[in-house]
């Protein structure tokens, strides 16, 4: 899994988006910005400027979601909780 992200000129904020390729990510990215509130915010495909992309390490990668901050496990993302209670003794 990598997670790909996606720059766009006169817009500070990118749309990161989790694929396992990125032929997955880019059809994804088109269905973002073909939606009338991305749009609405400037969002479109002539706009990209730049695309990384970061491969996601077990125990190193992380991101914030409603639920707080998650790390990503062998298992996919789970809260920081969850990894250190399972991971106390390493």
């Amino acid at each position: 899994m990598k997670r790909y992200r996606y720059f766009f000129f006169g817009i500070d904020e990118p749309i990161s988006i989790e694929a396992k390729s990125k032929h997955n990510a880019r059809r994804k990215l088109e269905e973002i910005v073909n939606d009338e509130k991305y749009k609405h915010r400037g969002y479109e495909m002539l706009a990209l400027r730049k695309e990384t992309s970061e491969t996601l390490v077990v125990g190193v990668s992380t991101r914030q979601s409603k639920h707080g901050l998650l790390i990503w496990s062998k298992k996919g993302w789970i809260k920081n909780e969850t990894y250190k209670r399972a991971n106390q003794g390493e």
